[in-house]
């Protein structure tokens, strides 16, 4: 099993930088205010207008790690006592339980812990067997 780690990394110096790394917008642009001002205008002069475009450069680096392959685990499925059984045919079956837990909630559900499983009663049929 392959699992995939991506990370981008931004080449800048100042945190105004980093900011852009997170949101960059596709070329940023400067004007440079050199060159002979316009006697009535506060802009700089056609001629002497300077445009500069700077790119942020980013680098994306994806580390592999290989895990191990998963053991498959024996599961135990146990089919008795079956759905629908009475207490009294589950106690001459396998006994009497190590366990007796009262009765909970609304129906009543009652639990018969044995070495091996937990056989789950509603009032006195079974719904349900666990391993344990």
């Amino acid at each position: 099993m392959l699992a995939f780690l991506g990370s981008t990394i931004a080449y800048g110096q100042s945190p105004a930088e980093m900011e852009q790394v997170k949101n960059p917008p596709a070329a940023i642009e400067i004007e440079s205010k050199t060159g002979d001002m316009a006697a009535d205008d506060s802009r700089p002069a056609a001629d002497a207008e300077i445009v500069e475009t700077e790119t942020i450069t980013t680098e994306t680096r994806i580390e592999v790690i290989t895990m191990p392959e998963a053991q498959p685990v024996a599961v135990r499925q146990l089919d008795f006592p079956s759905r629908g059984m009475t207490q009294d045919k589950v106690q001459n079956e396998l006994g009497r339980p190590i366990e007796i837990r009262p009765a909970i909630g609304k129906p009543p559900i009652t639990q018969w812990v044995y070495d091996d499983r937990i056989v789950y009663f509603e009032y006195s049929s079974v719904v349900h067997v666990v391993a344990r």
